[in-house]
This record gives structure tokens, sequence and C-alpha cells, in this order.
């Protein structure tokens, strides 16, 4: 997956950054301060403190409309 994402970003132009290994918590906020845009491809319940600070920041996100995040953020009225 990680692959064809790199692929089609490649061809697109566009400046990305794929988060696939741990880092210090310092150094992850400021990765998350970064972004504008970020790709949550989880149907799970996965990374909503993530999903919650990129919301807060004003960064434009995306989810799956079936996901349990989405699913919940959606009850709460907590997306635009």
């Amino acid at each position: 997956y990680k692959t064809v994402i790199t692929h089609v970003l490649n061809l697109l132009r566009m400046k990305y950054t794929i988060q696939d290994e741990l880092c210090d918590y310092s150094a992850y906020k400021d990765l998350l301060r970064s972004c504008r845009v970020a790709v949550f491809g989880h149907l799970r319940q996965q990374s909503i403190g993530n999903v919650w600070a990129m919301i807060r920041q004003g960064s434009k996100v995306f989810l799956y409309k079936n996901g349990i995040n989405y699913q919940y953020l959606k009850q709460q009225n907590s997306l635009l």
C-alpha cells in the first residue's frame, strides 16, 4: 500500500511524508504541526488522538465514512 501511495504522490509531484518509523514525541508533534492535510486510512478505532490534534490545528483530515472515528466525530458534531 505504501509503495502505491508513494508512486501516485510522486507522479503528482506532491510534497508528502509517510510516517512508518517510531520517533520521539517532540519530533512527532513537530511533524503533525507541519501537515496541512492528513489521511487516516483506518476502519477500526486507531489514531483518534492524532485525528483530534489535526482537526484542532485546522488541518484537512480525510477519514473513511464507514470508519469508527468518522462515525464518532460525526455523532459529536466535530466534523465540519
